[in-house]
C-alpha cells in the first residue's frame, strides 16, 4: 500500500475574508478628518466687519473690556512694507499654517446710568472666543455690557447688526462670555435687589423719594416711621405711589385710624398686604401696595399726611425696589 505527501500550494493565502462570510458588526458611516481640519469657530470675520461693544453701569467710574481671540492666516508683524523686520527673530514675519490673535477693547464709564460704546474695525479671520469682565461691579445688576458684530458703519449705534455674540449682567467675579455663554437681555431674570436710607424731612413736612432712572425698577416695599409732638390734633398719613413718567396718583393708600398727638406709629407697605393695625407702643401697621408696582423710568414715593403739625417728624424712611437697566 503506498503513500503520498500533500504540498502547500505555492503562493500567498488569499486576503479577506470568505465571500460566504458574514459579519455582525455595523461599520461606521462617518469620517473625520485628521489632516486639514476646520478652524473651531463659529463666526468668520470678514474685512467690513466691526465689533459695536456697549455698556451701562450705575457705578460711575466702571470700566469694563471686551477680550477676543482671532485666528488669522498669519501674524501681522511690525515695519513698513519697504523696510520689514527679519523672519525668525522677535517680531518678524510668521507663516501660517495660522496665528491666534488677543484683542482688548477697554470701555471707560465715568457717568452712571449712561449708555457708552466703542466700535472696531477687526482682520479678516475667524473669530474664536469672547468674553466682557470688568472692575467695580461686586453684585449682578449693577453693570450690563452687549457685544455684537455690525456689517458697513464703524461709528452708528446701532448700526447695521447681523449677530449678537454676548450680553448680559457682568461682575468682579462673574465673567460672560461666547460662545459658551447664554445672552441675558438687560431687563430679563431678577434684577439689582437694592435698599434705600432716605433722609428725614424737616420737621412737619412729609417725605419725597424717587429711585434712580434706571429704565425700569419694580417697588419691593417700603417703611417709614411718624412721631407726633404734643399738639393735639388728629393726623391721617396716607401714601402715594406714582410712575415719574406717567406723573399722576397711580396708586394711593390711606391708615384706616388718625394718629393722636405724641404717639410714635412705623408703617410698613408690603405687596399685596391687607391693613393690619398693632397693639401697643410703638404701633405697627401693616398697607398694601400692588404686586408688581413697576415703573419704567423711576418709582415714586411719597407721604401725604392730613392734619400734619410743626411738630411732627417722619423718620426712618426706608425704601426697596428691584432694578433693570433698561437704557438700550
Amino acid at each position: 500500500m503506498g503513500s503520498g505527501v500533500l504540498l502547500p500550494r505555492a503562493g500567498q493565502p488569499t486576503t479577506g475574508p470568505e465571500p460566504s462570510f458574514k459579519s455582525g458588526a455595523i461599520p461606521n458611516i462617518v469620517s473625520f478628518l485628521f489632516e486639514k481640519v476646520a478652524p473651531p469657530a463659529g463666526a468668520y470675520i470678514q474685512r467690513d466687519d466691526v465689533v459695536l461693544f456697549q455698556a451701562v453701569s450705575q457705578t460711575p467710574g466702571e470700566t469694563v473690556t471686551l477680550l477676543m481671540r482671532m485666528l488669522l492666516p498669519f501674524a501681522q508683524a511690525p515695519g513698513q512694507p519697504d523696510k520689514p523686520p527679519p523672519s525668525g527673530i522677535s517680531g518678524g514675519n510668521i507663516v501660517g499654517p495660522g496665528y491666534v490673535q488677543t484683542i482688548a477693547l477697554t470701555l471707560q464709564l465715568p457717568a452712571a446710568l449712561t449708555n457708552f460704546f466703542k466700535t472696531i474695525v477687526l482682520t479678516e479671520g475667524y473669530l474664536l472666543s469672547a468674553a466682557v469682565v470688568c472692575s467695580v461691579a461686586p453684585r449682578i445688576g449693577l453693570t450690563y455690557a452687549r457685544a455684537q458684530l455690525n456689517r458697513g458703519s464703524a461709528t452708528s449705534v446701532p448700526g447695521n447688526p447681523f449677530m449678537t455674540l454676548l450680553g448680559g449682567y457682568v461682575t468682579l467675579l462673574q465673567p460672560i462670555g461666547w460662545p459658551a455663554g447664554v445672552y441675558i437681555r438687560n431687563a430679563d431674570g431678577p434684577g439689582l435687589l437694592q435698599g434705600y436710607a432716605v433722609g428725614n424731612p424737616a420737621a412737619g413736612a412729609d417725605f419725597v423719594f424717587s429711585t434712580a432712572a434706571v429704565g425700569r425698577a419694580r417697588l419691593a416695599g417700603a417703611v417709614a416711621t411718624l412721631t407726633t409732638s404734643a399738639a393735639a390734633g388728629n393726623r391721617v398719613p396716607s401714601f402715594r405711589l406714582t410712575e415719574t413718567t406717567i406723573g399722576t396718583n397711580q396708586y394711593q393708600v390711606q391708615d384706616t385710624v388718625a394718629v393722636p398727638a405724641s404717639t410714635t406709629v412705623t408703617y410698613s407697605l408690603a405687596p399685596n398686604g391687607t391693613i393690619v393695625r398693632g397693639a401697643g407702643a410703638p404701633i405697627f401697621v401693616t398697607l398694601p401696595i400692588p404686586e408688581p408696582f413697576m415703573a419704567t423710568a423711576a418709582v415714586n414715593v411719597q407721604s401725604s399726611t392730613q392734619g400734619l403739625l410743626a411738630g411732627d417728624q417722619w423718620s426712618a424712611i426706608n425704601i426697596y425696589t428691584e432694578e433693570w437697566l433698561e437704557i438700550f
